[in-house]
């Protein structure tokens, strides 16, 4: 049905134009199979078209049968945890209900119903412009102490750009999420077109990066731009200062063939890596299922919108945005137990949790080169010469990886970076043997941003270079933000973590050290840097480690 996933959904008793039970629903696709039967076809219409021959819309829905995930064994997943900040506010999932628009066409409730359940579950919704309920009314059904943000196109009157924008202010949203791939027109939606005429709705088609600015002047509010659909323009928005940015293909609803949000995180981590430590990074996009959820989450999302589920969930009303809200949490913390990883925070960047070998085969011709992988848990290993227990990280690379080189005897991990206060492009490549293993670490920063006059990036000067040999040489001193840290190759992470996290490179880890209090000590195996307020003691070849001496 629809082209969707058949998980055996009975529908032979439903009756055209009657809501089935509620009872019948199980996944986020039955949802939508329900929402067609009972919607008008023109309403249907509405939520479900894209643009031209949909090409992107379907490859949206089934990216993701390219896609293998690694699930890891031996490991503690009793405490599970969801919890996701988001421009600096908490919400009890890494997921957030995408804007869409006409909430109505659904439910007399409109977005009401979906500010009320989203408040409930404490998860993030951020509605469309376009929506039937006005901002104001929408703002005053929130709960207490709910967080919200709220979509706004680029529209050609600057005056009712101002005016909402200062609606939005008033009625208490607390982020704009600015689509900006409307530009002049809205796409060609022949499933739409169908029941009403598409054309110009009055967006901008002169939105430039001095519309932005003035833009950006024109309300208090963060801005982050949706619609993002090339890693250059990624790369754009982190050298404009954005807080975050929001990969969008507009679910296949304005440019057919476009890419998918996998294929653009892909690129990202090909062309610019040091943007996941400068911005946050959000995407959507044919997101039905937990493990779509994770799987961009792996490639550096730090949250995923959905837009047209919870338009068909709305059928229901509350209860129904409320359902599709339990079945993708209960997905989430179920697939995150079965993989051997209960902290949704160790899946963000985490690519040793994916396999998209296919998809960049397909995409670039051949596998990535790039090794983007990390480490994705850590177990207790009993020492083979004693009874203590130790703690040592499992490290499983997925996604391809490149400019490696690597012989049966030896390991080079090549590491280019900047002091932290410019915006650089660090590569890394890493790979270990059990017998020794050279690290060359090399601050002359060499920046790469999009050709564009906007690009405000510029290279900083080289700091300090230097090669460490391992496990022989570990007295060679690397400085950052005036502090000296003593290179220790082998170290391995013991006690008393503060904090761990993907990073690009070996310099990025220990800049990590110098910019967080109380830490002393610090260890990269593969792209896991592991923080620490103690030094570490046990010795694992393969590790890079450093410490703070002055």
């Amino acid at each position: 049905m629809e082209g969707l996933p058949d998980t055996g959904l009975d529908t032979s008793s439903w009756t055209t134009g009657t809501l089935p039970p509620i009872a019948d629903v199980v996944d986020i696709n039955d949802l939508q199979i329900a929402a067609k039967n009972t919607l008008a076809a023109a309403d249907y219409a509405y939520y479900r078209t894209a643009a031209l021959d949909e090409v992107t819309y379907q490859a949206n829905l089934f990216i993701w049968e390219k896609i293998r995930l690694n699930g890891y064994s031996f490991v503690d997943v009793s405490n599970s945890n969801l919890k996701t900040s988001i421009l600096g506010y908490e919400f009890n999932a890494p997921f957030f209900i995408a804007p869409a628009a006409q909430a109505g066409r659904a439910s007399s409730g409109a977005e009401t119903n979906l500010v009320q359940a989203a408040g409930a579950a404490g998860i993030l919704y951020v509605p469309s412009i376009s929506s039937t309920q006005s901002i104001a009314t929408i703002g005053a059904a929130a709960v207490s102490r709910q967080v919200m943000f709220h979509q706004e196109y680029i529209w050609s009157d600057q005056t009712r750009l101002q005016t909402e924008l200062q609606e939005m202010e008033a009625a208490g949203f607390k982020a704009i999420f600015l689509t900006v791939d409307n530009t002049g027109v809205n796409g060609i939606r022949d499933r739409q077109m169908r029941f009403s005429a598409g054309g110009d709705a009055g967006h901008s088609a002169t939105f430039t990066i001095d519309a932005l600015n003035q833009l950006r002047n024109m309300t208090t509010l963060p801005i982050v731009p949706k619609g993002v659909k090339t890693a250059r323009d990624v790369k754009l928005c982190a050298d404009l200062g954005f807080p975050a940015v929001y990969i969008s293909n507009h679910g296949g609803r304005v440019v057919d063939m476009a890419p998918t949000a996998v294929e653009v995180l892909l690129d990202v981590h090909r062309l610019y890596p040091e943007v996941f430590d400068q911005i946050e990074i959000y995407a959507d996009g044919g997101v039905r299922r937990a493990t779509h959820v994770l799987t961009l989450l792996a490639l550096g999302a730090r949250a995923v919108g959905l837009g047209r589920p919870f338009m068909f969930s709305n059928v229901y009303g509350e209860a129904g945005v409320t359902k599709a809200i339990d079945i993708l949490t209960l997905e989430l913390t179920t697939t995150m137990a079965l993989m051997g990883q209960a902290d949704v925070d160790e899946f963000r960047g985490n690519t040793s949790f994916i396999n998209t070998h296919q998809v960049e085969l397909e995409y670039y011709g051949a596998p990535l080169s790039i090794d983007t992988s990390s480490d994705p848990t850590s177990i207790k290993l009993v020492s083979s010469v004693g009874s203590t227990s130790t703690s040592r990280t499992t490290t499983s690379s997925s996604v391809s990886s490149v400019s490696s080189s690597a012989t049966s005897s030896s390991a080079t991990v090549s590491i280019s970076s900047a002091s932290s206060s410019s915006a650089t492009h660090s590569t890394s490549s890493v790979s270990a043997s059990p017998s020794s293993a050279s690290s060359t670490l090399a601050t002359s920063a060499t920046s790469q941003t999009p050709s564009s006059s906007a690009s405000s990036s510029t290279a900083a000067a080289a700091v300090n270079t230097a090669t460490v040999s391992c496990p022989g040489s570990n007295s060679t001193t690397y400085t950052t933000n005036g502090l000296n840290f003593l290179i220790e190759c082998g170290i391995d992470h013991s006690g008393g973590d503060l904090s761990s996290k993907s990073v690009s490179s070996f310099s990025a880890c220990i800049n990590a050290c110098a910019t967080t209090a109380g830490c002393v000590d610090v260890s990269l195996s593969g792209s896991a840097c592991y923080l620490k307020q103690s030094v570490g003691q046990n010795v694992y070849n393969g590790v890079f480690g450093a410490r703070l001496i002055a």
